[in-house]
């Protein structure tokens, strides 16, 4: 029709037509293609419902993973917390010291208050001063090998050595060393224990042994002895030996004094021969039955003579032998230099108890052989008592037989008269 149309030869009516059913077709031509359009766009729009619908769900699952993860996380961080927390009440109120060595500087980054204390040093001081010289000045360069040597090794170890405070005093520690991870970095974790109270018992302990040791060899040596003369002079030497007195006095006890019968050495004059009961500090000891240990008699009241002082003598021990109201005797010792009885006084009532033993063992031992004596002249006057009983026996049986003879004789006489 529009070709027809459009043919020259066509009646103007349907000329005039044309231009109206183009405009026609091209309507017709863009509802049908916005008819297209709004079809493709359906379809776009249920595609992307669709992957909006999709993603939403990837989106909704990723939230809800992250949410997990998040929670996760401050779960995590408060299990940290709480552990830093822990680990931090332990850290500091540990009883050994502890502390976080940089590996390659050897300073203390870290520490608790008890590596401090036993330094004696802040730890603002630690940061700044390598652990080798936190040892005594003869040690520093051994030191600093062994910490480089355990740095190249990768591993720590143990070992008991000493601390040397600002202030010059030493203390005593056993060292423990790991290295460990923090954060990524590398540190020598140390752990410090004061062995100050051990070294203090092994010592005291030590000490008790060795006065042990010279409380058995001096009781052992009195005990050589087989009378007082004797276990006098074995005792005398083997306190000279121990002990290195400068002065040794042996007192026997006689009424309400004590009477010197043994004295090292023997021409020191200075000595009095007597003393009465309660009279400076041999006389105190045996009055009151206890050990008098005096370190400097130059400043002690209870000194009341002069006669150690004139002898040059400065501490003196006066040890009474004997048990309560039963006084024997009294050993008295003296040094020519002051010196400290604070850990010594058991020692010495040992020694008396010991010694008091022995000279009560002593005592017995000379009354047993007075007793044997005096049983031995009495068994002997006995003896010659019971002789002369049988000899007179004797002499009486024969007179009575002669008498028999001679009754026999004149019985015979007669009987023949």
């Amino acid at each position: 029709f529009l070709v027809f149309a459009n043919y020259r030869y066509a009646p103007d009516y349907l000329r005039g037509l044309v231009p109206l059913l183009n405009r026609l077709i091209h309507v017709i031509r863009m509802r049908i293609e916005t008819l297209l359009l709004l079809h493709q766009l359906s379809r776009t729009n249920i595609h992307l419902e669709e992957m909006v619908k999709e993603r939403t769900e990837k989106l909704q699952e990723t939230m809800d993973r992250l949410r997990a993860e998040l929670d996760e996380r401050r779960r995590a961080e408060e299990r940290a917390r709480e552990s830093e927390a822990h680990f931090r009440m332990i850290f500091e109120q540990a009883r050994d010291g502890i502390a976080l060595i940089d590996p390659e500087t050897g300073c203390v980054m870290e520490s608790n208050p008890v590596f401090r204390n036993l330094t004696g040093r802040s730890e603002e001081e630690l940061r700044k001063t390598p652990v080798w010289e936190l040892r005594p000045p003869e040690m520093v360069e051994e030191a600093r090998k062994k910490f480089y040597e355990i740095r190249e090794r990768g591993e720590g170890g143990s070992a008991e050595l000493h601390f040397q405070r600002p202030d010059g005093g030493v203390v005593p520690v056993e060292f423990v060393t790991r290295r460990v991870d923090f954060g990524g970095r590398k540190y020598h974790l140390s752990i410090v224990r004061d062995l100050s109270e051990r070294m203090t018992f092994i010592e005291r302990l030590e000490r008790k042994r060795r006065e042990m040791e010279i409380l058995y060899k001096l009781v052992s040596s009195a005990q050589k002895g087989h009378d007082l003369h004797s276990a006098l002079q074995s005792l005398e030497e083997a306190l000279l030996e121990l002990l290195k007195p400068s002065l040794i006095m042996f007192y026997r006890k006689s009424g309400d004094e004590l009477k010197l019968i043994r004295r090292y050495p023997e021409g020191e004059e200075a000595i009095k021969e007597r003393k009465r009961l309660g009279e400076c500090l041999c006389g105190s000891a045996a009055k009151s039955m206890g050990v008098i240990l005096s370190g400097d008699i130059l400043k002690d009241p209870r000194c009341t003579l002069d006669e150690c002082k004139d002898a040059g003598m400065r501490a003196f021990a006066a040890i009474p032998l004997g048990e309560e109201g039963d006084l024997a005797g009294l050993l008295g010792l003296a040094w020519d230099e002051v010196r400290d009885f604070s850990e010594e006084g058991e020692f010495y009532h040992a020694l008396g108890a010991g010694l008091t033993l022995v000279f009560r063992n002593i005592a017995l031992i000379d009354e047993l052989k007075r007793h044997s004596r005096n049983l031995e002249d009495l068994v002997r006057e006995r003896t010659d008592d019971l002789q002369r009983v049988v000899n007179l026996m004797a002499g009486r049986e024969l007179r009575i037989k002669e008498l028999k003879d001679v009754v026999d004789r004149l019985r015979e006489q007669i009987l023949s008269l």
